[in-house]
């Protein structure tokens, strides 16, 4: 059975994970095929690459960062930095919480394997964790994701957001599905350790753009205390991933800021003046601006700072782990407000830019990629209520003094209202997409209707002209002919039979058809002019043309020479005209 195979080293141990990710369906009812990128994740080295990372990994970066909140906000103690590079051994060997007491334990950006190693180990951490923090991109392997209600109690996804502000000549803009694919596969390998996660890349207009990045929260007990630990995508500075689509925005020398903060609320604030200044952070100290851009600074970068929980009751906070993440989720919510506002004003835009022919298609596009962002938006909101509404986990520490526990109950309630108002007016957005698009279809095809009924228009004027001018033309056309019915030369009832090289003319045979025996040809203007059916002088004026001296096609119909013929020489009405000789043939019938 699979129970008997489990082994009995740490969950987290790469040995145990490598097995588990060998399990198939063929041999077990529980297989570990969607473990397979963490196991591989695990044993490679942290650089595969042939090529050196872009960044120095001799460059310090403060990857993990503790909070102990069993000790006073001011106590210098209370938070603890951790190069990634070199403090791995001494992370390890860090205090474990206190009795009753809890820490917070930050890891930003990509791990390394021996990060995710140390941290799996010490902690006890699910692997499960790890695996849904790590998949990046839709899932297509398994479709094991996302995953169901009941298998993520402990595992909590916030969405943080940034927006950017870019100059519209700087590049083209569009949505690189490509380049964050590239992204995606080359993480771990073109930095150092904690290279900075991007969840997704969106293009809004020519003005702006945002970041999404994720914030993955875990609670374990460990002893009598308790341990939050926090995996944020916000690691490194990003503009230090060259390969990334958003990296030929930090190219532009004349910007100012690519990134707009995430301004939250707090009462009286303002008011502080040089209280709330102590927690300033220091640019020439902190890593993540070191060797970097100043403007491509995040909002989020500063998350794991020691100004995390200045606002929050210190007691409750050691005491209640949902209350102790409270900044986190309030982060969260003031970036989805962000986020929405954008929306709402590029809306609005594309409202008003809809009315315009020239940018109908364009707006269309605009208002469906919105409705993708929106939708799925709706569907992350209504999963951080869920979280809200149970406190987390059930599992997880609370609050056991009636001050603390008022304060708690007040801090979620306040969460609670805040993440449903998001929730209403996403749907309200949502809503206002699909209408935009509609009133976009029904005017185009309102566009096309009157396009119709102009060209129809159009047409009706032309038929109009032609009911006047088509009579007109063929009345001129038909007394324009030379017939001497209209005061000329040719009569209008000859025709040609094109199967015996025959004119006809009616008139001399009472209107009936029948076969010809001879044709003459005569001249009746001049007597020295050439026989244009024989090519023999006709001179001899009714005299029959010997038929030797026949060369047209028609020359088989000649009588021979010296038969009597009839002749009949219609009346032209004119002098110098061609006369065509016709003769009846015998009574008999005899063949030509």
């Amino acid at each position: 059975m699979d129970l008997l195979e489990v082994s009995p080293a740490p969950p987290t141990d790469r040995q145990t994970i490598r097995l588990h990710s060998e399990r198939v369906k063929e041999t077990s009812s529980y297989p570990g095929v969607n473990y397979r990128r963490l196991a591989v994740l695990l044993e490679k080295p942290a650089y595969s690459r042939k090529s050196a990372p872009t960044v120095s990994t001799s460059q310090p970066f403060n990857f993990a960062t503790i909070h102990n909140l069993a000790l006073d906000i001011w106590d210098p103690k209370r938070v603890c930095v951790f190069d990634g590079n070199k403090d791995l051994t001494t992370f390890e060997k860090h205090e474990r919480p206190q009795a009753e007491s809890g820490q917070l334990i930050f890891l930003r950006g990509y791990p390394s394997p021996n990060w995710l190693t140390a941290i799996g180990t010490n902690y006890r951490i699910d692997p499960e964790f790890f695996r849904r923090h790590l998949s990046l991109g839709p899932s297509k392997e398994y479709f094991d994701l996302p995953s169901l209600p009941s298998s993520s109690r402990n595992i909590i996804n916030l969405n943080l957001i940034s927006i950017g502000g870019w100059d519209s000549s700087s590049s083209k803009h569009q949505d690189d599905i490509k380049g964050m694919q590239d992204h995606f596969r080359h993480l771990g390998t073109t930095s150092g350790v904690g290279e900075s996660i991007v969840r997704r890349f969106t293009w809004h207009d020519e003005e702006h753009f945002t970041i999404e990045q994720n914030a993955s929260v875990c609670v374990t007990r460990k002893g009598t205390g308790w341990v939050a630990l926090i995996m944020l995508d916000n690691g490194r500075n990003i503009v230090e991933n060259p390969e990334a689509p958003w990296a030929k925005l930090f190219g532009v020398k004349h910007m100012n800021d690519v990134f707009f903060p995430v301004l939250r609320f707090q009462k009286k604030i303002a008011l502080e003046g040089s209280a709330s200044a102590a927690f300033n952070i220091d640019i020439h100290h902190n890593d993540s601006r070191e060797g970097s851009n100043h403007r491509t600074i995040q909002s989020a970068s500063l998350l794991h700072s020691k100004s995390f929980g200045y606002y929050l009751d210190h007691v409750a906070m050691q005491e209640d782990a949902f209350y102790a993440l409270h900044d986190l989720f309030a982060f969260s919510a003031c970036s989805e407000n962000h986020f929405l506002n954008l929306v709402q004003m590029k809306l609005t835009t594309e409202s008003h830019r809809a009315n315009s022919e020239k940018y109908r298609e364009m707006s269309l596009l605009t208002l469906k990629r919105h409705k993708q962002l929106l939708h799925d938006h709706v569907q992350q909101l209504h999963n951080t209520i869920e979280v809200i509404k149970k406190r987390g986990d059930t599992d997880w520490p609370r609050a056991k003094h009636k001050p603390q526990i008022e304060e708690a109950d007040r801090a979620a309630l306040s969460l609670q209202e805040d993440f449903e108002e998001l929730q209403h007016r996403a749907k309200i957005l949502l809503q206002q997409c699909g209408d935009g698009m509609e009133d976009l279809r029904n005017s185009v095809i309102l566009s096309e209707s009157r396009k119709a009924i102009h060209q129809q228009t159009s047409v009706a004027r032309l038929t109009l002209l032609a009911f006047f001018f088509i009579p007109l033309s063929f009345t001129t056309s038909f007394f324009g002919m030379n017939f001497k019915e209209l005061g000329n030369q040719l009569s209008i009832w000859i025709w040609r039979d094109p199967d015996h090289y025959r004119w006809l003319d009616p008139k001399f045979y009472n209107y009936h058809y029948k076969p010809l025996r001879t044709i003459k040809h005569l001249d009746m203007a001049s007597n020295d002019q050439k026989n244009p059916l024989t090519g023999t002088d006709s001179s001899t004026n009714g005299k029959v043309v010997d038929e030797t001296k026949k060369t047209q096609p028609w020359a088989n119909y000649w009588p021979p020479a010296g038969e009597n013929v009839t002749s009949r020489i219609s009346d032209s009405g004119g002098g110098g005209f061609e006369k065509v000789i016709h003769e009846e043939e015998d009574d008999q019938g005899a063949d030509m």
